[in-house]
């Protein structure tokens, strides 16, 4: 190992972990080779596979984990929601988003999960 701080797959696929297919790179290099390869564009854009459908994927994913189907209690309005993604979009919130704070951060006062 040399230090450098990411891993590149030299094909592109981040699912091939073969040994040959990865190399140690800077995060410049990871995004040029990205660039030269088609696997993303100059505005950041992914590929097909890692553009709507995988992004649906994962969604659906998320959805499924058991924090994200538990119900959730707005405490300015008394209103329980069924999980907290129908809380996120009926509130115009990320998912994700209201997920971090909720688990991760530990920073949300307005939506707590129903005991």
């Amino acid at each position: 190992m040399n230090n450098l701080p990411q891993v590149n797959h030299k094909d592109g696929n981040k699912q091939n972990n073969q040994i040959s297919n990865l190399e140690w790179c800077t995060a410049m290099e990871n995004v040029q080779h990205a660039e030269s390869t088609g696997l993303r564009n100059s505005k950041g854009a992914g590929n097909s596979f890692y553009g709507k459908k995988h992004t649906d994927e994962v969604r659906k994913v998320m959805s499924e984990k058991q924090h994200m189907s538990k119900k959730v209690i707005d405490t300015m309005t008394g209103k329980e929601y069924p999980s907290m993604t129908a809380a996120a979009v009926a509130n115009n919130i990320k998912p994700i988003t209201l997920n971090a704070r909720i688990m991760r951060y530990k920073i949300e006062k307005r939506f707590v999960l129903a005991q």
